[in-house]
């Protein structure tokens, strides 16, 4: 039987995107959100700019994926496979359903 996680807001990817709307929310009161990323590893994207002209390396760009994750949100480690829009749900690659 699959098993099955509820948050009010399901955010799929962990990247700058899904973590500063996970933030955002949080600071604007919603408290029952999930973040999906599979990845240990955050990367700031905006400093690859920087990487790309030489004054900054890539590596400086990685962080823990659980350091930059919001306080009292929920952390899926799993992969995004299937959404449905109309029963509001995303399944993940190993059968969760995230409603």
């Amino acid at each position: 039987m699959p098993l099955s996680n509820s948050y009010r807001v399901a955010i799929v990817g962990g990247g700058n995107a899904g973590i500063s709307l996970a933030a955002r929310l949080r600071r604007a009161g919603t408290t029952d959100i999930g973040v999906i990323e599979p990845a240990e590893s955050h990367f700031y994207q905006p400093l690859w700019t920087l990487v790309g002209g030489g004054c900054a390396q890539a590596a400086q760009s990685r962080r823990s994926e659980a350091s930059v994750m919001p306080r009292g949100v929920g952390w899926i480690k799993d992969h995004a496979q299937e959404l449905d829009p109309g029963a509001q749900t995303v399944t993940t690659r190993s059968g969760t359903s995230v409603l």
